[in-house]
């Protein structure tokens, strides 16, 4: 599909992965569209605890928090996702904002020693 769209340079689809520190590290931001609005698990926690932003959907606003450490939809919606991906892209202080807060709420919420 990344190939097909020409995207394949900048989206990777991985699947699932036993370690993924090395993937995160490497990332912007995690986009977790889940069909089962569940934004949590230790792929989010683990990219909040590097300070990464996370793009999901459902409705528990623990850990990811629209304009906080991310985007949280109701429901998936593409043009949403574009419009805020472009946004981050662009603007150095929403990033640096996020990443701050990605740590943070993270740390308040779970021991990540």
């Amino acid at each position: 599909l990344a190939s097909k769209e020409q995207v394949h340079n900048i989206v990777k689809f991985l699947g699932y992965r036993n370690d993924i520190s090395n993937i995160i590290s490497s990332i912007d931001v995690l986009i977790k569209p889940t069909r089962e609005n569940n934004p949590w698990g230790r792929d989010i926690l683990e990219a909040l605890a590097a300070g990464k932003s996370i793009i999901s959907i459902g409705q528990y606003k623990r850990f990811v928090k629209t304009n906080y450490t991310g985007l949280l939809l109701k429901n998936y919606d593409i043009d949403e996702i574009i419009s805020w991906l472009l946004e981050y892209k662009k603007n150095k202080k929403i990033k640096k904002f996020y990443e701050k807060n990605a740590y943070a709420t993270v740390k308040k919420y779970c021991d990540i020693l």
